[in-house]
Formats: C-alpha cells, structure tokens, sequence
C-alpha cells in the first residue's frame, strides 16, 4: 500500500500517515497529533484500506522482527523509523514516472477525498467532520465545487 493511496481514501494529510498497529478491522484510523483541535478525529477507513493496511501491517511486522524491532507504527523504514516527507515524495514521484503521470503534491489526495465527498451528496458537516476542518467555512470554501452540470440540472429543474 502506498502512502497516497491511503490518504485518497481517508483524506489525512501527508504528516499523519502514521498509523498504529493496533488499526483493527471495522475501526478507524485516529488522527493523534492535529494541526487543529477539530482534527482530532477517528476517520472510518473502508474495507479495501483495511485489507491493505491488514496486509502490508502483517508483512512489516515479519521484517521488523527479522531485524529484532517491534515499532508502534506500520509504515516505517527498514530501520523502524519515520518515513521522512521527502522520502514519501521521492517514492510517489517513482511511481509516477513509472505510469507516465506528472509528479502531483500529496495534498491534492487529500483535496480528491474531500472533492469527492462534496461531490457525491456527502453532507457538507460530515465532510467538514472527516476532513478536519474547524469552520464549515473553510469546507465550502475549498471542497465545494458545483459542476457546470449541476448548474445546468439546477436551472433546467426551475419549471419556468
């Protein structure tokens, strides 16, 4: 699993992907160190980032303990420590190169979740809730973003 694909599906920022090993199935992953005391929050991963995360825990753990290391994290170095952010961009940008893609921020994972989310009927104080945010405000103002086609729906549902 990569580290983007994580944050695309839960919509944690760069920083915070550090989960626990005690992620168990049918929780969440809880955002410990916040950028805001709205972020404190437990974000209901779905079941194919539970299998992923189930899978890739399972595998590092074997490594560690090859290694004689029982981390309290499961995206670590082969060492056991953090992944560095340079690192984690360094191997997204790999990845890229290798599908053909142009190197994109990380963020903009977190701005697909939270894009989508809006853009599928999400409640704007839920999405509010699993993006973090403090405001409503700062939700609208970034992830509420009213298609042409739904303009259009809009205008042609007025009966005039």
């Amino acid at each position: 699993m990569y580290p983007s694909e994580g944050s695309l599906e839960s919509g944690f920022r760069k920083a915070k992907i550090r989960p626990r090993r005690d992620i168990k199935k049918n929780t969440g992953y809880t955002i410990v160190s916040p950028k805001a005391k709205a972020s404190i929050r437990t974000i209901p991963l779905n079941e194919n980032t539970l299998a992923e995360i189930s899978a890739h825990k399972a595998w590092h753990m074997r490594e560690m303990f090859k290694i004689g290391k029982r981390p309290d994290y499961i995206f670590t170095t082969a060492t056991g420590n953090f992944y560095h952010i340079s690192t984690v961009r360094k191997s997204c940008n790999r990845v890229y190169k290798k599908i053909g893609v142009r190197p994109l921020g990380f963020h903009v994972y977190r701005h697909t979740f939270g894009s989508h989310l809006a853009n599928t009927g999400t409640p704007i104080q839920t999405v509010c809730d699993l993006m973090g945010h403090e405001s409503i405000a700062t939700t609208a103002k970034y992830y509420i973003n009213v298609s042409t086609e739904v303009k259009k729906v809009a205008i042609n549902g007025m009966g005039f």
